[in-house]
C-alpha cells in the first residue's frame, strides 16, 4: 500500500522522537506525538521539506486535514504532545544503526489505518493513523487526553511551582525578587511600555527589538518589579541552555517548563537573546514555535534588530504572532503614542 507524503514525514518524526527519548522502538505513543508535531508545521517548515512543490502542496493539504481533525475534537496539538512527551520520560538507549524498528503494537496500529485507507480506496495518510490512535490510546494518551479538558479552563500551578519544577538547564530566575535594577537615565519609556505589556491581558508574546546598546535585562527586572503584584517574571538561562550539545534535551526541559508556565496565571517567561548570535537565536525561535499556539505561556523574549530583519521579518509563519516593542525607538515623546 501507498504510503502519503504527510504520513512519510511523519514516519521519520516518530524515529527521531525515539531517539531523543531514548528508548528501544517506535511505540503508538511516539506516532501520536509526530503527528501532533506534524499538524503545528507552518508552509514554510513544509516548503522547506518538500522535494518539488506539488510534494509541498500535498503536505500542506494533510497537515491542514489533521489540523481539521484535531481541532473538531478540541484538542490543542502542542499541550498534548508536550504533556505526552512528559508522561513517557525518557530512556538510556542509543541508536547507532540508523535504523528505528516499530513495536508489534505500532505495525497493528497501522494495519488498522491500512483497512481504513483501502476502504476509502486511497493511500494510507496522516488522518487514517491519527483516526486509529485515538480511537485505541495507549495508557499515557489516555492520561494525558482524558485531563486535557480540565488543564485548558483550570489553571492550578503557581509561580513558586515553576520555579521550583523547572529543570536545572533551564535555570529560572524570579526577577519578581528584591534585587535592584539599575537602568540608563532616560529609560523610564521603555520601562513603563514594558509594564504596560505585561499588564495587558492579550496572551501574545512580546517582542523587544533593540539597537545593541541597550541593555534589555534590567528594563524587563524594573519592569517586573513595577507589577509584581500580581504579576511574575521569570528569566529563563539562555546561556545554559545554548551551551548544551544535546537538543533533544534542550527541547524537552524547555517544553517542560513552558507547560507549567501556561498553567500559571499571570506569570511570564523573559528570555534575552540579545547577546547571542543568529543561530542561538534562530534555535530558540524553532524550539519555541509551537508555544506560539493557543493555549500558550505568556513571553517576553529580546533579540536585536538585526535579528529581527534576518530571522522574524522573512518568516511567513511569524507573521502577527508577536506584540513588537521597538525599544531603541522610545522616547518620553513617543510614550503616549506606544502605551
Amino acid at each position: 500500500m501507498e504510503v502519503s507524503p504527510g504520513l512519510e514525514l511523519i514516519w521519520t518524526m516518530a524515529a527521531h522522537e525515539v531517539t531523543v527519548a531514548g528508548v528501544e522502538m517506535i511505540e503508538p505513543d511516539h506516532f501520536f506525538c509526530a503527528v501532533l508535531k506534524f499538524a503545528e508545521l507552518d508552509d514554510g517548515d513544509l516548503k522547506v521539506v518538500a522535494a518539488r512543490p506539488p510534494v509541498a502542496k500535498a503536505l500542506i493539504a494533510e497537515r491542514d486535514a489533521v489540523k481539521a481533525a484535531l481541532k473538531a475534537r478540541a484538542l490543542p496539538a502542542t499541550r498534548v504532545r508536550r504533556q505526552l512527551r512528559q508522561a513517557l520520560g525518557r530512556g538510556d538507549v542509543r541508536h547507532t544503526s540508523g535504523v528505528v524498528h516499530r513495536s508489534t503494537t505500532t505495525k497493528q496500529i497501522f494495519d488498522q489505518a491500512g483497512m481504513l485507507a483501502r476502504d476509502a480506496n486511497r493511500d494510507l495518510s496522516a488522518e487514517h493513523l491519527l483516526r486509529v490512535l485515538l480511537d485505541h490510546p495507549t495508557p499515557a494518551m489516555e492520561k494525558v487526553l482524558g485531563g486535557i479538558t480540565v488543564k485548558t479552563v483550570v489553571k492550578q500551578t503557581s509561580p513558586e511551582e515553576v520555579l521550583l519544577r523547572a529543570p536545572q538547564l533551564v535555570d529560572l530566575v524570579d526577577f519578581g525578587g528584591e534585587r535592584g535594577f539599575t537602568v540608563p537615565e532616560g529609560a523610564l519609556p521603555q520601562v513603563q511600555v514594558i509594564a504596560w505589556a505585561v499588564r495587558h491581558p492579550d496572551p501574545d508574546p512580546v517582542l523587544l527589538v533593540c539597537e545593541p546598546d541597550i541593555l534589555a535585562t534590567p528594563l524587563v527586572g524594573k519592569a517586573a518589579q513595577e507589577v509584581k503584584n500580581p504579576y511574575r517574571v521569570f528569566k529563563v538561562n539562555c546561556e545554559r541552555i545554548l551551551e548544551t550539545q544535546d537538543t533533544g534535551a534542550v527541547a524537552e526541559q524547555l517544553d517542560e517548563v513552558l507547560i507549567h508556565a501556561s498553567d500559571t496565571e499571570n506569570l511570564f517567561l523573559f528570555m534575552d537573546l540579545t547577546r547571542h548570535p543568529a543561530q542561538g537565536v534562530a534555535l530558540f525561535l524553532s524550539e519555541l514555535r509551537g508555544a506560539f499556539d493557543a493555549p500558550k505561556p505568556r513571553l517576553i523574549l529580546a533579540l536585536q534588530q538585526a535579528h529581527y530583519h534576518a530571522l522574524i521579518e522573512p518568516d511567513a509563519g511569524l507573521d502577527g504572532v508577536f506584540r513588537t516593542i521597538w525599544l531603541h525607538t522610545l522616547d518620553q515623546t513617543s510614550l503616549p503614542t506606544a502605551l
